[in-house]
Parts: structure tokens; sequence; C-alpha cells
């Protein structure tokens, strides 16, 4: 008798386990699936805006660089740059000596190469669209 109750209660227990998990599954999977779709129409907006806006975005891409390339030399500015001593006369006649900071043309080669090579990949990457658009539209 109290076997019977005993394997009755197990199997009770048993069946609510199981249909406990197989809700969390299928709940897991339901999440899944619309994280998912959240995120294809995510990407989706996103790359119609790069692709419909690509210059102001590459222009508000190179004003935030340049500002912010602005207040780091601001800052660092003294480390970054090389100090020249020059030679200056003043008003009375009297020679005085003036640090100068200078970028050796390398420093410039270095900051602008990058925004160069930039520019020319963005530029690139607009022909490749319109070419695109262009093919599309002649089929």
């Amino acid at each position: 008798m109290i076997s019977q109750r005993i394997g009755t209660e197990v199997g009770l227990l048993k069946n609510r386990v199981k249909h406990r998990v197989r809700n969390g599954a299928s709940a897991i999977s339901t999440m899944q699936s619309s994280v998912s779709n959240k995120t294809r129409r995510a990407l989706s907006r996103t790359d119609y805006v790069v692709h419909e806006n690509a210059w102001k975005l590459l222009g508000t891409t190179a004003a935030v660089a340049v500002i912010g390339g602005f207040f780091l030399a601001r800052r660092y500015g003294s480390e970054i740059m090389g100090e020249v001593t020059r030679s200056v006369t003043d008003e009375e006649g009297k020679p005085q000596e003036v640090k100068l900071k200078t970028y050796t043309g390398f420093e410039v080669l270095q900051s602008l190469l990058p925004f160069a090579l930039f520019l020319v990949k963005a530029r690139q990457a607009n022909k490749c669209a319109q070419n695109a658009e262009i093919e599309i539209s002649k089929e």
C-alpha cells in the first residue's frame, strides 16, 4: 500500500518534471526565435541607413575623429610634439629663447594616412554600390 502510493507520487512528480522541461524548452525556443527576428530587423535597418546615408555617416565620423583628435592634442600635445628652441629678439633688441612645438613629417604622415585610406575605401564602396544599382536597373 505504501509502496504503491510512493510509486504513484514518483510517477506524478516525474510527469510534472517532464511537463516543465518541455514548457521550458518551448519557451527558450520562442525566446530564441524572437531575439533572432529582432536582430535581423535591426541589422536590416542599420544596413539600409548606412547605404542610404553613406556620405553623411562618413562626414559625421570624420568630424567626430577631428574633434576627438583636437581635444587629445590639447591634452597630450606636449608629450606628442617635439620642442624646438629658437632665438628671437624682442622690441628692445635683447635675444630671447622661445620654445616651439613642432610635428615631424613622419608624425603628420602617420596621422593622415589612415584617414586618406579610409576616404579611398569609402569612395570605392560608393562606386561599387552605384554599379550594382545600375546593373539591377538594367535587368
